[in-house]
Order: C-alpha cells, then sequence, then structure tokens
C-alpha cells in the first residue's frame, strides 16, 4: 500500500502512510476554508478558527498555522458538539423547494421566508428575505463581501464593428477601460450582438481586479 502512495520503507522503518493521508486530508480542508474566506473577500488572518468533529482538532493548529490564523478555539464538546447543538437548539421546520430559474422568470414568489441567489456561474448561494425588492437585497448583501466593486469605474467605452460588409452578421467588439485609483486596466468583449459584446467585456472588467485580489491574499495565506 505504500507503494501506491509513493511511499517507500523498510523493515527498519515504518511506512509514512498516515502522515501522508493527514496531508492529503488537510490540503482538502485547505481549499474549503479559502473558498469561505479568501474567496469571499476575508483575510482569514482577522479570524479564529473553530475545530470540531471526532477529528477536527487534529488538523486544526497545522490549518490554521497555514493560513497564519492565530486563535484556534476546540470546544470542550468538540467530537460531539453538532449531537449537542442538535439537543440544545430550539425545534424549527423549513419547507425548501429548489427552484432553479433566472430572477425575472421566477413569477410570484412568498411574501414570507428566505431566497437564495447567486449570480449564473457563481460557486455559492447568498440567502435573502423574500418580500420586496430581490435584486436590490441580493446586490446590498454582496456588498461586504466584494467591497472593491465599488471602487471601480467606467473610464471609457469604445465600439467597434467588425466586417461591417456582412451587415446583420458583422461581428461587434466592445473595449472598456475600467479605473479604480490610478490603477487602469482594458477589457473586450466581441459577439454579433452589441450587448452580449458589452457585457461580456463589462464582467471582465470587474472580475480582473476581484481575481487579481484573491490570488494576492491566497499568496498572503
Amino acid at each position: 500500500m505504500a507503494g501506491d502512495f509513493g511511499l517507500h520503507s523498510d523493515f527498519n522503518e515504518p511506512p509514512c502512510i498516515p502522515e501522508a493521508v493527514v496531508a492529503a486530508v488537510n490540503a482538502e480542508m485547505m481549499r474549503a476554508l479559502r473558498l469561505v474566506t479568501v474567496e469571499r473577500g476575508h483575510d482569514p488572518r482577522e479570524l479564529a478558527l473553530v475545530a470540531f468533529g471526532g477529528a477536527g482538532p487534529l488538523h486544526a493548529c497545522e490549518l490554521a498555522a497555514e493560513l497564519e490564523i492565530r486563535t484556534v478555539l476546540v470546544p470542550d464538546t468538540a467530537g460531539v458538539l453538532s449531537a449537542v447543538g442538535l439537543a440544545a437548539s430550539d425545534e424549527r421546520r423549513d419547507r425548501v423547494r429548489s427552484y432553479v430559474v433566472p430572477l425575472e422568470d421566477a413569477g410570484e414568489l412568498p411574501s414570507e421566508g428566505e431566497a437564495d441567489l447567486r449570480y449564473a456561474g457563481q460557486s455559492f448561494e447568498l440567502t435573502v428575505p423574500l418580500g420586496g425588492d430581490l435584486a436590490g437585497a441580493f446586490h446590498k448583501a454582496l456588498d461586504p463581501l466584494y467591497p472593491l466593486v465599488k471602487e471601480i469605474h467606467l473610464a471609457d467605452y469604445k465600439v467597434r464593428i467588425l466586417d461591417p460588409e456582412a451587415a446583420t452578421g458583422a461581428k461587434t467588439r466592445v473595449l472598456i477601460e475600467a479605473a479604480r485609483g490610478e490603477e487602469r486596466w482594458s477589457t473586450i468583449g466581441v459577439s454579433q450582438n452589441i450587448i452580449e459584446a458589452s457585457a461580456a467585456a463589462l464582467a471582465d472588467a470587474l472580475e480582473l481586479p476581484l481575481a487579481r485580489a484573491r490570488a494576492a491574499a491566497s499568496r498572503v495565506a
């Protein structure tokens, strides 16, 4: 089995399979931690890590060191914390219905309750209360996660028709120049539809600084 892990040992040195398994599990946990911290705009160094579950504390310190988290909390009942929470919490019943459609096609929704919303292609949902302006509530909920977006401004917008002789088959190229303080960058969208080309260029203009910020935070973490 040690050979399957790329490990080698002899009779005088036991194989280090357990360490390899722990390292693999830690790598998966690290990806999960970065998903809910760095990729959502949170600096893990400002947070505390709570370890629970039968083996949670086994991994906590190494994960915290990797993310430069200075505080690790291990509850007295770490091994049965989920069960303790279930026994101590108030009884609640939720009626949940999966309804994956664009918001404009959702039709009439209940006036009370909650909805999980996300942008197309987004990897996680945000929960907002039903009733009122759902789109506005969703955008407001995004603000704390992406404060950088508020600092981005549209500096220039250029449209060029490629191969105009093709008439309605001609492609439109949209170039958007965005700015944040002294920093500037350009993105391009190309489509036969000017709205689609503009949307693609604008989406990339917003995503580029966010991706750079995530990469910088990941290097620090």
